[in-house]
């Protein structure tokens, strides 16, 4: 089992369709994409986007992938 990604494995249950709308709100977006990054700095430019952000932002809003999707890629 992966010992990567510690912040989304423990806030898995945070990370689901039927809570869509929190995965698809700024703060929600950075919650799930951003805070287990090596970049990732609290309250420090967190208006950036980092171009796998605006990538994977845009596959998680066409519904290209789900919450789900990413919480199951980061459990393998």
């Amino acid at each position: 089992m992966s010992t990567g990604f510690p912040h989304i494995r423990a806030h898995a249950d945070r990370f689901c369709s039927a809570n869509l709308a929190y995965c698809t709100s700024e703060e929600g977006l950075v919650d799930l994409f951003c805070r287990d990054c090596d970049f990732f700095k609290e309250g420090e430019d967190e208006e950036l986007e980092c171009g796998a952000f605006r990538i994977l932002k845009h596959l998680l809003l066409k519904g290209v992938i789900t919450p789900e999707d990413v919480v199951r890629a980061v459990a393998e």
